[in-house]
Parts: structure tokens; C-alpha cells; sequence
């Protein structure tokens, strides 16, 4: 068969030329000559861009956004603050943050936070420079209410345990035997005020059951699970009781959404235990695709006497 080499460079051309009409580019330069902006619209000049990619004069980008047909933000977008040091990624949907918040700063260090309609009720993650996992804020209604801090301590390190429950005052410790990590627990009275109220200590990445200083429950499950299996979650009590309160101790878990103040709104989901039950395991089975938040309260029970309660807050996320 005979081919026109004429007529296939001409659909060529034409094909193109159809494709750069269907998307307007524009470009802007700062004075000084270097590439200011770029941005994509579909139609004509004059029509709403559905994405922009800006730059700094040293050629870096220094933004990259995603437009829906009204101009608000829609899609992944990101962001380079140079002056101190970080790139962001952000998720947006039609204008509202909606999704992972993913920031990494140039030495290393990196943090995560999930959005849904431009709130964040969540646990923001934030690693250091080797990737550890340091810090865990609490997030409701975009407001911070508590954390978790994990600390690592080495032979020689002086360390203060605050603990007030059953009598329990303020204890410094000198650690000279070896190497150990410790979460802390604490609730914020303020912007820049956290009191802690409780902590555990780790060795080999196990909770050091012979620890004096241990003081809140233990918490462990999946962080991944597949859309229709169960979430299985574990609770182990590490609480400074007497062996004989422990014997007579049962537990209430009270499961549900919280505001701020860590009063609960609609539905709670309440678990008992027997008594002397102070690890057990459970279930979740109702959860929402992606990113989930779990929040609630541990109560302990001598009958009907409170000994005392923590607060619990953990996260999962369903993927198909």
C-alpha cells in the first residue's frame, strides 16, 4: 500500500496545532529577565487557569497549583518556602483542603496531617532527620489538645517523670544502666502549655513491664487495613495500681467523636470488661474509606469508684 507522506505530516500538524489552541499558555518574567510564571488554561487567554507554576529567579519552583473551572484550588498542589526551607503537598477540593498534608523540610525532617473540608480533625505525625517518629499531636476541630512525645535516653541522661495519680509526685531519675525510649502523654492548657499525665518506658521496643514510672495504657493496631476486614485493636493497662486493685479493676472504654474539651457528641460506643481484665482485645468494622480517627476515654473502675482515666487516640487508614 502506497503512503502519503505528505497527507500524515499534514494530520500531524494539524493535531498539534489543535492541541496548543485547546491549551493557552502564558508566560510572565520578572524585569530582570528570568521566568516569573507559567499558566495553563484551557480556551483563550481570558479564561480561568486551571493551573499556575511560579518561580523563584534562581529558577526553582516556587509554587505549583491546580485550579477547578471556578478558580479555586482543585487537585494535589505544592509549595517550596525557601526562606525557611520546607516543600509542602497539599490536597484541595474545590477550594477546601481535603486529604494528606505532607511537609518536608530540606534537612530531613518531615510531618503528615489529614484534612477533610478544610478542617483537621487528626493526628499530625512529625519525624526527625534519621525518619524517626518523635511527636504526635492531637488535632480537634483544628485545634491542638494533645500529644505524644517519644523521647530516647542513653546511660547518663537525667530525666524528670511527672505522674500525679494515687499519690504519686514529680520523680528525677539518673539513668546510668542503659539505653531506653520513653512516650510521654500530655493534654494542652494552652498554646504553648502541655501537661503531661502520663508516660510509658520501652525497651527493645517492648513496654519495660518493670518500670516504676509507667502510667497509661498501651495501644496497638494496624495502621493499614483493606476496605471490609476489621480493625483489631489491643489494650494493655500499665496503670501504678496495687495488686490487689488490679485483681478487683475493671475497665470502660468509651469510644466515639470528641470536641476540644474531650466531651464527646453523638454515638459512643461503650466496652466493659471483667474484672482483673486489664488487656483485652476488640474490633472496629464501621470505618470510612481512607483516613480514620479514633478518640475516647478509659475509665477505671474499683465497683462503682473511679480510680482514675486516660485519654486514648489512635489512627487508621481503609484502603481497597
Amino acid at each position: 500500500m502506497k503512503i502519503n507522506i505528505k497527507v500524515i505530516y499534514g494530520l500531524i500538524m494539524i493535531c498539534s496545532i489543535s492541541c496548543i489552541k485547546n491549551n493557552f499558555i502564558k508566560k510572565t518574567f520578572y524585569s530582570s529577565g528570568e521566568l516569573e510564571s507559567i499558566r495553563y488554561s484551557h480556551g483563550n487567554r481570558d479564561s480561568v487557569p486551571y493551573k499556575i507554576i511560579n518561580y523563584y529567579k534562581s529558577g526553582e519552583v516556587k509554587d505549583s497549583l491546580r485550579f477547578n473551572s471556578e478558580g479555586r484550588l482543585h487537585g494535589t498542589c505544592y509549595n517550596y518556602i525557601r526562606k525557611e526551607q520546607y516543600q509542602k503537598w497539599t490536597n484541595y477540593s474545590h477550594g477546601l483542603l481535603n486529604g494528606l498534608l505532607r511537609v518536608e523540610y530540606d534537612d530531613g525532617r518531615r510531618l503528615s496531617q489529614y484534612f477533610n473540608n478544610d478542617k483537621s480533625n487528626s493526628i499530625q505525625a512529625n519525624y526527625d532527620k534519621m525518619g524517626k517518629l518523635y511527636s504526635e499531636y492531637l488535632w480537634l476541630e483544628d485545634t491542638v489538645v494533645a500529644r505524644k512525645l517519644y523521647r530516647e535516653y542513653k546511660p547518663g541522661d537525667t530525666i524528670t517523670t511527672i505522674r500525679k495519680d494515687n499519690g504519686l509526685k514529680d520523680t528525677t531519675i539518673y539513668i546510668a544502666d542503659n539505653t531506653f525510649t520513653t512516650i510521654e502523654y500530655a493534654i494542652a492548657k494552652s498554646k504553648f502549655y502541655f501537661e503531661t499525665i502520663g508516660s510509658l518506658d520501652f525497651r527493645n521496643r517492648n513496654v519495660d513491664v518493670h518500670s516504676l514510672f509507667n502510667s497509661y495504657t498501651y495501644v496497638t493496631l494496624e495502621d493499614t487495613i483493606y476496605k471490609g476486614s476489621s480493625l483489631n485493636v489491643n489494650l494493655k493497662s500499665y496503670m501504678p495500681f496495687s495488686e490487689k486493685e488490679k485483681e478487683e479493676i475493671h475497665l470502660v472504654v468509651k469510644l466515639g467523636e470528641m470536641y476540644p474539651n474531650f466531651t464527646f457528641k453523638d454515638t459512643i460506643r461503650e466496652i466493659r470488661t471483667e474484672k482483673g481484665v486489664v488487656d483485652f482485645n476488640f474490633q472496629i468494622d464501621k470505618y470510612r474509606k481512607g483516613y480514620n480517627l479514633i478518640t475516647g476515654d478509659i475509665h477505671y473502675m474499683l465497683d462503682s469508684i473511679k480510680l482514675g482515666t486516660v485519654l486514648l487516640f489512635e489512627d487508621f487508614v481503609v484502603v481497597d
